[in-house]
């Protein structure tokens, strides 16, 4: 995201541009230094990277100076997913799982790293709260033969579901209409209602007989006199 809004200032005049992943692979060092600081623009430093999508009049504006809300993120993943094709629901805390596991699996971390790097007090909550699962190959295990891991973990993962063909959204709803379950509902519908009944327009009200409205929107009775609310004080009619 820091490089779709070219967020990096050069390091030097005649060295490398960070305008793409690619060429953050091939920087280096500068001569002299233990480390080389990757520094934001300074137009960049009150923006957000997690912005908000505008829709204007001319199309969408990345408005880098909103912040994109957690309901919004929340919409887009999911969207996200059904468009990729997932058949779960992608919502934010799949990341925190999906990076909490390959925590758990790797021999590099200790159960205390791992409470520290995701802030559980201890690996307890990660036990009980946490899909975890049996991702080993078992068969292989018991029959000493090579275990495949990289079998195993797709086939545990949410990338197993990615169908391209799964729709996500509604197509062709008018042929429901031919359904002919939905046509002998739509007929026994029209054959109890009343015959002769109007249908009144959306926004209007039937007024009683007798009674017609005046200019102002005042109910008018036959004799001429406009009608009150009760508890108002009734005037002579000049």
């Amino acid at each position: 995201m820091l490089f779709r809004i070219q967020a990096f200032k050069n390091i030097s005049k005649d060295g490398l541009v960070l305008n793409c992943p690619e060429n953050l692979y091939n920087l280096g060092v500068l001569d002299g230094l233990g480390e080389q600081p990757l520094k934001l623009k300074d137009e960049i430093l009150d923006h957000f990277v997690f912005c908000q999508g505008m829709r204007e009049s001319d199309g969408l504006r990345i408005a880098l100076e909103e912040r994109l809300t957690e309901g919004a993120l929340r919409y887009r993943m999911k969207r996200g997913g059904e468009i990729t094709g997932f058949e779960q629901v992608t919502k934010p805390y799949g990341l925190r799982y999906g990076a909490a596991k390959a925590f758990n699996d790797s021999s590099d971390v200790t159960n205390e790293l791992q409470n520290v790097m995701i802030q559980h007090a201890n690996i307890d909550t990660f036990v009980k709260h946490y899909s975890v699962g049996i991702h080993v190959d078992a068969q292989a295990i018991v029959r000493g033969l090579p275990a495949q891991k990289q079998l195993m973990r797709f086939a545990a993962s949410m990338s197993r579901s990615i169908d391209p063909r799964r729709p996500y959204k509604l197509e062709d709803t008018s042929c429901v209409n031919n359904i002919p379950r939905v046509r002998t509902l739509q007929t026994r519908g029209k054959e109890r209602m009343p015959q002769g009944k109007e249908r009144m327009p959306q926004g209007k009200e039937r007024m009683p007989q007798g009674k017609e409205r005046t200019p102002q929107g005042k109910e008018r009775t036959p004799q001429g006199k406009p009608s009150l609310p009760w508890g108002v004080l009734s005037l002579p009619w000049p």
